[in-house]
């Protein structure tokens, strides 16, 4: 069995099962390994709905909550909330990561539960959102706009142009409900490519800025709708 045999302030000395002398960081995933567990794989179980085991590749973790596994490499972060014995801080690490891992089929979700998006607004497989078959959203909430179409390689393509678009500076936060682990937060990146999304598809709140970037065969098209909304309000 491995062990502690002293410990400085950046590693720490271990006499492993070979009766050599080793140097390691010193972290919590170090002092919990060969504190509690002797060199061992780390296992521990928080509740009937936590666990974490941790696989035969150090710092790798086989991570479990509502019987989802996702296998992580936050090895501090969740040795931390063994130490602490706080199910909590692992089920928040737990959430985030499975938020990161499924973050574009929790917006498409969320675009396609709302009736002002959906049949507007579509994904595709490079994660992007295209609104109005004339807009473009990617994952990093940057806009473009569709300028025109053009025959490549006898293929009709598309050529999308940057648009400059913004946001409130202060965006509420979000939770949404999922089936397979209840609540998680959206991060700001989401938010911010959502409320992009909702302000494209509606031409009577744009500024000046955005109606001068977009190209004048775009104009034409939304021209009808501004007026009819204009003299809706009138009435």
């Amino acid at each position: 069995m491995s062990m502690i045999i002293a410990k400085r302030d950046t590693h720490i000395i271990i006499r492993n099962k070979r009766d050599e002398y080793v140097h390691r960081p010193n972290d919590s995933y170090n002092i919990l390994k060969y504190e509690s567990f002797g060199g061992n794989r780390v296992m521990h179980t928080f509740d009937n709905e936590c666990k974490v085991e941790e696989t035969y590749n150090e710092r790798i973790f086989n991570c479990y909550y509502k019987e989802q596994l996702l296998q992580l490499r936050n090895a501090n972060e969740i040795c931390e909330a063994i130490i602490s014995k706080d199910n909590q801080l692992f089920i928040d690490l737990f959430k985030k990561n499975f938020y990161d891992l499924n973050k574009a089929q929790l917006l498409q979700g969320l675009v396609d539960n709302n009736s002002t998006l959906k049949g507007r607004v579509r994904r595709t497989k490079n994660d992007d959102f295209i609104v109005d078959e004339c807009f473009k959203v990617d994952s990093h909430a940057n806009t473009y706009v569709l300028e025109h179409h053009y025959i490549k390689n006898t293929k009709r393509e598309k050529r999308w142009r940057n648009l400059c678009t913004v946001v409130p500076r202060t965006i509420k936060k979000m939770n949404i409900y999922t089936k397979e682990i209840g609540n998680v937060e959206v991060d700001q990146a989401t938010l911010r490519c959502l409320t992009k999304i909702f302000g494209l598809i509606q031409p009577h709140t744009w500024d000046i800025v955005i109606w001068n970037q977009i190209p004048n065969w775009l104009k034409r098209i939304y021209k009808d709708e501004l007026e009819a909304f204009n003299k809706r309000i009138v009435k």
